[in-house]
């Protein structure tokens, strides 16, 4: 395994993410920031085996969610980089975010290329859509509730060759899917799941 995969949060190539994808969405709700970003961190991962970003989701209700983002898009709001402006869906309240003024933050060419891929790809789904489609991803699926994900069990699958997602792979995880889904990997380790996986 890489030693960039302990890689500390990066403030400023997170904000300049949080403007790519802003110059794309022209606004977003916090949820759907909250899982592109995660799902542009695992996409980094699957590339290049190591962390972008470094930050800490934990598994909730509504799938990934980190803390250390919502504070940091409050104090991009603060600071006068986005502004806000409450919400409400099917889901509940909430807020979206929209760029102030483009500051033109410069992020590394592997790295846009992945925000262009992930936003093309999910930027344009329904929050339902978009939440079913970043629970269905690794790590997230090895974790159970309130649980933090382990972006080290991604990074060695990665390693490993496990994400070279073959037919015979994307059968298994929705399999796994399922019975997740039907609460049978409910009190299983991510071991025993990985385990499971491969038989």
């Amino acid at each position: 395994m890489s030693a960039d995969s302990k890689a500390d949060f990066n403030p400023e190539v997170l904000k300049g993410l949080i403007e790519a994808l802003l110059t794309k969405a022209k606004a977003l709700p916090k949820t759907s920031m909250q899982k592109l970003l995660y799902l542009i961190e695992r996409e980094f991962i699957l590339e290049h085996k190591k962390l972008a970003v470094g930050l800490k989701y934990r598994h909730e209700s509504f799938g990934m969610y980190s803390p250390d983002l919502a504070n940091f898009l409050d104090g991009l709001v603060t600071m006068g980089f986005l502004d806000s402006a409450g919400v409400s869906s099917d889901l509940g309240q909430g807020k979206r975010y929209m760029l102030k003024d483009k500051k033109r933050i410069a992020i590394p060419d592997n790295l846009k290329n992945v925000v262009d891929r992930v936003y093309e790809k999910f930027g344009k789904l329904s929050m339902t859509e978009l939440m079913r489609e970043a629970k269905n991803t690794a790590p997230f699926i090895y974790s159970k509730r309130g649980e933090w994900l382990d972006w080290n069990l991604l990074i060695e699958e990665v390693c490993l060759g496990a994400h070279d997602l073959t037919p015979e792979i994307e059968r298994q995880l929705r399999q796994a899917q399922e019975q997740e889904r039907q609460g049978k990997l409910r009190n299983m380790t991510p071991e025993e799941a990985l385990e499971l996986l491969e038989q």
